[in-house]
Order: structure tokens, then sequence, then C-alpha cells
């Protein structure tokens, strides 16, 4: 695989599904997959990725928000392209893109990460790169400062967009790096849930001896801040301690000791003079992010993706095939057979696979059954009731993903002396 797509969501299903269509539409040349990791979202996002907008589409749905740059080493650690890109849920490809960005690559051996030119939905340009932080340059934007003259022109956003130029840092909203970079300076710090965590990436892979690059010929529309809109003062708290973990990690204690003193003079003074203005909106909202950002935070708890259908493409003579969609009915995967969006479910269907079944009733865990040609039997489980769609009779036998992994799967397949194939929709 030459290019994994890694998108982390959380609550942007209708962005999402535009995102999706953006790299469908726009593919690169080379071998590619998509892995969407959706962090717990009640918006209808997974069952959304569960109708597959297509083959090369993967899910990895977390029971719970697991953060942004934890999302992220979930789908990297699961995906095996030579090449990596982080995509924001919230943007738009645009064509070539995928392709001048691994060209780039390709024609600089030196380069490690080279980000894309975000646009704004107007098409204006978007800041998405920068010099690495300085508790200087730091303490200047915490105070609004670096927005104006004569300040902004060292500390501001870039005026312009080159076309390819080397930074310190470029935006992990259309971030592409080599998997042997990764391989050599680590994946995204889990420690950052929000936030810094593309910054702290960019400064380990410089410290390597790579080189970060922004292509400003390569155009990505980033609509930006859709998931942090959802809970602004509690994003804004969250950027606030990203940066002093970075500080404290690559600085040492006194720097980021200096810039929580700076952060927290900076909220009191936004709340004194949004009071003074009489603005409640504003009050609130930095009141609020004063309580998040004071208040202790727990150590992060292992995240586990809610349990996956057991996969194998090795079973080349399977006489019984499992369809999982969580309690889908055949009713979901027929339309897209005949679409052609199954392929290979067809050419099994066609290759002596004697029977397909489902779960009619959609369970409370999900769970991953296995069938065995073991004669005949009721298609029956005292749990679930199973639909017969292919003509043949079998006797079923549940395995729960949660309690038996893919080796005990074989282990009990390789004892009825039947070859077995689970399918998981979203992975074909």
């Amino acid at each position: 695989m030459d290019l994994s797509i890694v998108v982390v969501n959380w609550n942007t299903r209708a962005l999402l599904a535009q995102c999706l269509d953006s790299i469908d539409a726009h593919q690169p040349s080379c071998t590619f997959d998509v892995w969407v990791v959706d962090n717990a979202s009640a918006d209808g996002s997974v069952e959304l990725l569960r109708l597959s907008h297509s083959p090369h589409v993967h899910l990895i749905a977390n029971t719970a928000n697991a953060g942004f740059a934890r999302a992220n080493n979930q789908a990297i650690r699961a995906s095996t392209g030579h090449t990596v890109l982080l995509l924001n849920s919230d943007t738009v490809v645009q064509r070539g893109v995928l392709d001048d960005m691994l060209a780039f690559l390709d024609a600089h051996p030196q380069a490690g990460i080279v980000g894309a030119s975000l646009l704004n939905a107007d098409g204006t340009p978007q800041w998405c790169y920068g010099r690495f932080p300085t508790l200087l340059s730091e303490t200047i934007s915490a105070w609004g400062l670096n927005t104006r003259p004569p300040l902004s022109h060292w500390f501001g956003p870039p005026r312009e967009m080159p076309a390819a130029t080397g930074v310190g840092w470029v935006l992990g909203a259309a971030l592409m790096v080599r998997r042997a970079v990764l391989a050599q300076v680590g994946l995204l710090d889990e420690e950052y849930f929000m936030f810094s965590e593309e910054v702290d990436l960019a400064y380990r892979v410089a410290k390597a001896g790579w080189q970060n690059y922004v292509l400003g010929t390569a155009h990505i529309t980033h609509l930006g801040q859709q998931s942090t809109r959802q809970a602004p003062a509690a994003m804004k708290a969250e950027l606030f301690r990203s940066k002093l973990r970075y500080f404290r990690k690559h600085h040492g204690k006194f720097s980021a000791q200096w810039l929580r003193l700076v952060f927290s003079t900076s909220i009191l003074a936004k709340l004194c003079f949004y009071r003074l203005r009489r603005r409640p909106a504003h009050v609130t909202l930095w009141k609020d992010t004063w309580t998040h950002f004071t208040r202790p935070q727990p150590r992060p708890q292992p995240v586990q993706p809610a349990p996956r259908m057991a996969h194998t493409r090795h079973a080349s003579r399977a006489r019984v095939m499992i369809f999982g969609l969580d309690g889908g009915t055949f009713d979901v995967v027929k339309p897209l057979v005949a679409q052609g969006r199954l392929p290979h479910l067809a050419r099994l269907m066609q290759g002596g696979t004697h029977g397909i079944l489902d779960s009619t009733q959609p369970p409370i865990t999900p769970t991953a059954w296995t069938s065995f040609a073991t004669g005949k039997g009721p298609l029956r489980h005292q749990l679930f009731d199973f639909e017969r769609f292919v003509p043949g009779t079998y006797q079923t036998q549940p395995v729960a993903a949660n309690r038996h992994g893919q080796h005990s799967i074989w282990r009990i397949a390789s004892e009825h002396g039947k070859r077995v194939i689970a399918l998981d929709i979203p992975r074909w």
C-alpha cells in the first residue's frame, strides 16, 4: 500500500461524508486506503460509515472519545501505507493534491513531513504553518499582540503562501508523513488530547535530521473548528494545556511554569475586560475557560475500539460466509452487491460459498458470528434468529469477538475441519 489516509471524526457526519466524497472524486494514482476513526460520535457518523462510501474506507469505532492523537495512532498502527496522510474530517480534497504531495516527498528525500496549503471556505489562504514556538512568541500571542504592527511582522500569520518552503511545523489538518519517519521518531504523543500534537511531532522529526515543508500549490479546503466549536471553552483550555505540555516536554519545567502564569493572567484579563464591556456571552466563555483550565485533569485511560469481526482474506474455499454489520439486514447488502460496491462479496458468492447468514436483531454488543457446515439443523440460536438468504442448510455456532480472538476462531474452525470467512463490510 502506497498511501494510508487517516481521518478522525467526532460528530461531523455531514462534513465527513463531504470529505470522503472528495477523496473518492480525486483519488491518487497510487494504491491507497482510508481509515476513519470515530470518537464515539452521537450524530449517526458510524451508521454512515457502515454503509461505506468506498471500498477503500475502513472504520474504527471507538466506544469513548480517545482524542485526536490517540485516534490517529490507532489508524496508523492498523494501516500499512508507506506514507500516511493525517486529514481532518472538515476538509475537502481538490484535484491532484494527493499526487502532488506524494510527488514532492519522492523528489525530496530529506523531507519528513509535507503539509498542504489550506484554504478557507471562501478560497482565502488559511494559516497552516509556522516556526516552532518560543516563550516570547507564546507570550506575545497570549496577549493578542501577534496581530498588531510591528510585532505582527515577526509573530503573526504569514502574508503569502510560498510554492514550497521549509517550515517548523504544519497544521495537522492535512499533514503527510513518511511511515519510515514515524518508525524513527515515534507516533503522535498521546498525552496530548487535542492541539499541539502536530507541533510536537514536527519538532521530533526536525531534531532527527529531517526537514518539514509546506506545499503552497497543493490546496485543500479546511472549514476549521467544526469539532472544537461544539465545546469552545473546553477547547480553549485544552489549547493552553497542550502548549504547557509541549514546553514542559521540550524546554523544561521553568518554561511551562512561566507560560502557565502568562495564560492564567491572559484569561483573567479577558474575563475582566468583557465584564467591563458588558458582554455576557464573552464573560461566560472566558469564565468557563478558566474553570476548565484550572480543573485537575485525570490521566487518560485506555480506549478500546468497538469489537470488530474477525477478518481474513485467506479462506478461498469457504463453505459459509457470515455478514456482520452489527445487526444490519441483508436488505442493506443486496443493493450494494447489485451496484458493484462489494465485488469481493459477489465473487465469493459465485465461487462456491454456500450461504450468507445475518443476525436479524441488533446485538447488545458487537459480536462476531462464525458458522460451520456441520450438518442439517435449524438456523437458530437462543439469542438471535438467523435468516437464510442463499440455499443451503447450516448449523450455527456463535463466537463472541470480545471473548475469543481471531486465533480462537481459527482453532474452532480447524477442529470442525472447515474454513470460515467472517466478512466485515467496512473493509470491503
